[in-house]
């Protein structure tokens, strides 16, 4: 802020300086007469200035009370009311309405020409002027009504502009048919077939090139990009302005997506159960940029293997850690998919966190869309050994296991109590006999709440071939309960199914319901008929006792019930509060910037 009057005075006189100096070779619009006469400006100066470039706007009542309303000086507008009958010579006309549209005020150049038009309806001129800045604010059916006048007119100018008008309209048709084509491929996430329709577009080598940049650059190779910016920068030196504004938007969006991805490989590596060896004792991994802060607040060594405290504070805080997780990665992969909504890894997350957050409609919306797109769909997970990519090959009509960044040997140590080893495989849709899910959950630690899925999401059969399990679901299952858990691993078996399509093969998928701890069992149904006995044969004080441990197993499975509709409220929530909209609207900004320049 400016504090001192002078220094404010200063500041309005420059900029009644400014506006003159702007304003030269330009028409003035009423916002350019409003801003000099609230500078002080003296009316002798405004009404030279309207003398010599004119106006911007036609002198009607409307425009004359708006003036008289911001304190127009009433000489000026006695000017304005002079000129409002007298029509705009040609040459005139045609200077302001070059200078409006060179300024790209498109609707200034329209309101100028049906000025013009109404005064003399014969001038053809204007009605191509109107046309043609029509078509830039996309109103096509305007341009098409000033094309047939221009047609029914028998003068040789009116016929070489209805030509020139013809011909632009055609090409304007053939640019929105390819730009909604290439809109389609883009949000069907298909590169192949938007660098297909780029190929075909009836434009100069250098703006199709340039749309091939910003395609790798969303591809997240950026490499390729650049390079390919390189070679527009030499055939065409004069442009470095732009080119350097390009090049910046390449290395910004490249040094974001190797950000995201590597704060998304740090986490994905997370064993919250285990979570010693993440300790200053045993460094891991470096920590990305943005997630000291989640590093700092890790447990502390005590709470390493068989240390777990059995109390309600701890199982909190193993709650609110795996919570601060999960949403640290929801942010990362909602950046990564911003930056590079058409890259491999963006895809990937795109498609796990649809899973974890999404009704199963959407999931599989989502699903088939990158399948339709990129022609397969990997996941990734988390096995005892090594990371690996679970990659659906629609194409190839193959299911595959990979193997991607390998785990560091603690890593390895400490995840080698819960998830099973990884197994590289490849088998065809159609060899596949049974898929099931025999996915189990136990108590990782003495609360009755926190709960840890075990063992494989996913069997394939002959071969058994295992999914183990996605990166962080034991957290997701700490921080919104078993039945979520059990939920997303059902949802992802069924997409699998759907996708392989096979109408022999026999799926057997995990069961949604979770059995309350302390509910009637086995256990609790002999020591019912315990406590009868006893009461039966009038050992009150035992009988006592086993009444006792029922309601205390009847109390436990209320509480625990309450837990998972809270947990259950909560997964509702996430739909809501996360960022990662989906199907996530892509707007392709620099896509439609080229674009609007091509009509």
């Amino acid at each position: 802020m400016i504090r001192q009057l002078f220094q404010i005075q200063l500041t309005c006189l420059l900029m009644v300086v400014l506006s003159v100096t702007a304003l030269a070779q330009n028409p003035l619009s009423k916002a350019d007469l409003i801003k000099l006469s609230e500078g002080g400006m003296p009316p002798s100066i405004i009404i030279k200035q309207i003398q010599t470039y004119g106006i911007a706007f036609k002198a009607d009542v409307d425009s004359l009370l708006e003036l008289r309303k911001a304190k127009v000086p009433d000489e000026v507008i006695e000017v304005l009311i002079a000129r409002q009958n007298q029509p705009t010579a040609p040459s005139a006309f045609l200077e302001v309405g070059r200078t409006l549209y060179n300024r790209g005020d498109y609707a200034g150049v329209v309101e100028l020409a049906m000025q013009r038009i109404a005064s003399d309806t014969t001038d053809s001129s204007a009605r191509y002027l109107l046309a043609v800045a029509s078509l830039r604010l996309q109103k096509r059916n305007v341009a098409e009504t000033q094309l047939a006048a221009l047609q029914q007119a028998q003068d040789t100018v009116s016929k070489t502009l209805s030509e020139k008008l013809e011909a632009l309209l055609k090409r304007f048709d053939g640019l929105a048919k390819a730009k909604t084509s290439l809109e389609t491929e883009l949000r069907g996430y298909n590169s192949e077939a938007a660098f297909q329709v780029i190929d075909q577009m009836q434009l100069p080598d250098a703006q199709k090139d340039l749309l091939r940049v910003y395609l790798n650059a969303y591809r997240g190779r950026y490499e390729l990009a650049r390079h390919q910016l390189d070679k527009l920068h030499a055939t065409q030196p004069d442009l470095e302005k732009d080119w350097v504004a390009i090049r910046t938007f390449i290395d910004q969006s490249a040094a974001e997506y190797q950000q995201s991805l590597a704060r998304l490989s740090w986490l994905a590596q997370f064993t919250w159960s285990q979570s010693a060896w993440m300790t200053a004792e045993h460094p891991c991994y470096w920590i990305p940029e943005g997630l000291k802060n989640l590093r700092e607040n890790l447990p502390e060594k005590e709470f390493t293997i068989g240390l777990f405290p059995d109390t309600a504070a701890y199982d909190n805080r193993v709650t609110s850690d795996a919570e601060a997780l999960l949403r640290y990665t929801f942010e990362s992969a909602t950046r990564l998919v911003q930056v590079a909504p058409l890259s491999e890894a963006g895809l990937m997350w795109l498609f796990q966190v649809a899973l974890m957050t999404r009704p199963y409609p959407i999931v599989e919306a989502t699903g088939d869309r990158i399948l339709a797109g990129q022609g397969k769909l990997i996941v990734q997970m988390s096995a005892r050994d090594d990371s690996y990519y679970f990659v659906l090959d629609k194409k190839e009509r193959r299911v595959r296991v990979i193997r991607a960044a390998p785990l560091t040997q603690w890593v390895k140590g400490a995840t080698a109590r819960r998830i099973e080893p990884g197994l590289l495989f490849e088998v065809g849709f159609d060899n596949i006999a049974s898929i099931s899910q025999p996915l189990n959950f136990f108590d990782s630690y003495p609360s009755t709440r926190l709960r840890t899925p075990q063992t494989s999401m996913l069997k394939i059969m002959p071969g058994n071939y295992a999914f183990t399990e996605f990166p962080l679901l034991p957290e997701f299952s700490h921080v919104y309960g078993e039945k979520a858990a059990r939920e997303i691993t059902h949802h992802f078996g069924e997409f699998v199914v759907h996708t392989i399509g096979q109408p022999k093969m026999v799926a057997s998928l995990i069961s949604l319901d979770v059995k309350a701890k302390g509910a009637w069992n086995l256990t609790s149904i002999l020591l019912a008929g315990a406590a009868v006995a006893n009461s039966a044969a009038g050992n009150a004080q035992q009988s006592a006792v086993l009444l006792d441990q029922l309601n205390q197993m009847d109390k436990q499975a209320q509480l625990t019930n309450m837990a998972q509709q809270q947990q259950s409220k909560a997964w509702e929530r996430l739909a809501v509060d996360t960022s990662f909209d989906l199907p996530v609207k892509i707007l392709f900004r620099e896509f439609d910037t080229v674009l609007r320049e091509l009509h």
